[in-house]
This record gives structure tokens, sequence and C-alpha cells, in this order.
């Protein structure tokens, strides 16, 4: 029972914390937090750094798949996925009561744009890939028009409650936008805002949420399966100060978690005979 006790608060006691955490974090930022009550829409303009920003967050989260333990990083990729995994479900739930729109706007280069949506609404999930191409002379009339004067990069999101679209809103966009499961177009259009020679190519991917959600529950599972099979050590065998597993350690060594010196192991004392 006491090795049992030290294998839950090593491995699975911090990953349920974790993830508790960050579900209490995740439902307080989205819900509280996050303008969604009424019709809003706003433009956040992006510094022209927020790609390096973008680099930083992520080499933040992957640093710990190199610097941890190897018997640990599994654990830790379990976590992140799981995380994700919330997130999209806390997606699919807001999904159910408001439409909400994220946008992606690149800089207006000299002759090209590009953007990415990313909306969802009634349990689905819809990706826009726009590019447009334009003459370089007609690059001024491009961003009065299309861009509304806007050249920098910035993220434009929209929140749209059914209640405030009308009680039908939210039978017309599931019965738009919910079938297939699975939708992929491409489309062309030619002198789009009035603008000649501008050319606005669009592909287009719409998907359930579950279907978005469901590959982050993979590394979970492989992990719990782990974690279920693995024999547990017997308490002799493991670190007296952080608790590792030294089965595959000698005495004179040192723990490869914390380096603390192994020690030989007591020989286990024989038991007697039992008399009458």
């Amino acid at each position: 029972m006491h090795t049992r006790r030290r294998i839950f608060a090593r491995w699975l006691f911090p990953f349920c914390f974790l993830l508790l955490s960050a579900v209490v974090f995740a439902v307080v930022l989205y819900f509280l937090f996050l303008p969604g009550f009424s019709i809003r829409n706003v433009d956040y303009a992006l510094p022209p750094w927020h790609f390096f920003a973008v680099v930083v967050v992520v080499a933040v989260i992957a640093a710990p798949l190199l610097l941890l333990p190897r018997g640990r990083r599994l654990a830790y990729a379990a976590m992140v996925s799981f995380c994700v995994f919330l997130v999209v479900a806390l997606f699919w739930c807001r999904s159910h009561w408001a439409y909400d729109v994220r946008c992606y706007w690149a800089g207006v280069r000299a002759s090209s744009q590009n953007g990415i949506w990313f909306s969802t609404y009634a349990g689905h999930a819809h990706i826009l890939v726009d590019t447009y191409r334009f003459p370089s002379a007609a690059q001024g009339d491009f961003i009065e028009r299309a861009m509304s004067g806007k050249k920098e990069a910035y993220v434009h999101t929209s929140v749209m409650p059914y209640t405030a679209l009308g009680p039908a809103s939210y039978a017309e966009h599931r019965a738009h936008f919910g079938l297939p499961l699975f939708h992929v177009a491409s489309e062309t259009q030619h002198d789009v805002w009035g603008i000649s020679g501008l050319r606005h190519d669009r592909q287009t991917l719409r998907m359930p949420l579950y279907a978005l959600a469901a590959p982050w529950l993979i590394l979970p599972a492989v992990w719990l399966w782990r974690f279920i099979r693995q024999p547990l050590p017997l308490a002799g065998n493991l670190c007296t100060r952080c608790s590792y597993d030294l089965r595959a350690h000698t005495a004179g060594e040192r723990c490869p978690e914390c380096g603390t010196p192994i020690t030989p192991r007591p020989e286990p004392v024989p038991r007697l005979p039992h008399s009458r």
C-alpha cells in the first residue's frame, strides 16, 4: 500500500491536479472574461514581432519534452494533449449558444494578402484560408476597400449569440452548416470589391468539433494504458528522495532523477518456519 501511494503521488496526482487547474482556468477565462453575451466585433492590431512571440510560446511548451527525463516525457505530452482536448471541448459547448469567429490577417504585401478564418457554430468548426492577389498599382484600393484601411497584421474576433441573432438562427446554422460531416471546397473569384485584376482564392474545411477533439485523446489514452500496465516496484527499489524506480541501477550510482547516491539494498529477511 505504501508503494502504491508513492506511485500515485509521483504520477497520477500531479497529472490530475494540473488538468483540474487547466479546466478551471479555461472555464473562468473563456466564459467570464471574454465577451459573449451580445454581438461584438473587435479588431486587435498585432505588433511586428507577433510571429516571434508565437514561436517563443511554442518553444516554451515543447522545451520540457527535451529537458524532462525520458520516463516523464510521455506524461507531459499527454497532459498538453489533454489540455488541448479540453479547449476544443469548451469551443464545442460554446458553439451551441454563440457563433464565434476568429480571423488572422497578415500584413498587406505589395501584391498579395493572406488570411485564416476559424469559426465555431452548432457543434461544428469552419476553417477558411483566403488569398488575395492583385496588381501592385491596386494595393491602395485593396487596403481601402477590402481591409478598411488596415495594412498591418491584425486579429478580428466576432461573437454573435443565437439569442441576439434570432430564435431561428441556431436551426438555420445547423441545417446550413451541419451536413455533411466533412466538407472540403475551393473557389476562385475575380475582380472582387470592384478592383480590376483582383483574384480571390478560398479553401474551405468544415468538420464537427468532436472529430477535431478526438485525436487529442490518443496520447492520454496511451499514457493511461502504460500507467495501468506498469508493474509497481518494490519499496526497496525506489529512491529515498524522489521515489524514482532504481531497479535498472546498482549501488554506487546516482539516481538519474535527483542525483541522490544509491545505497545498497537491504537483503530480504527470510521468514522463519511456522512452529507449532
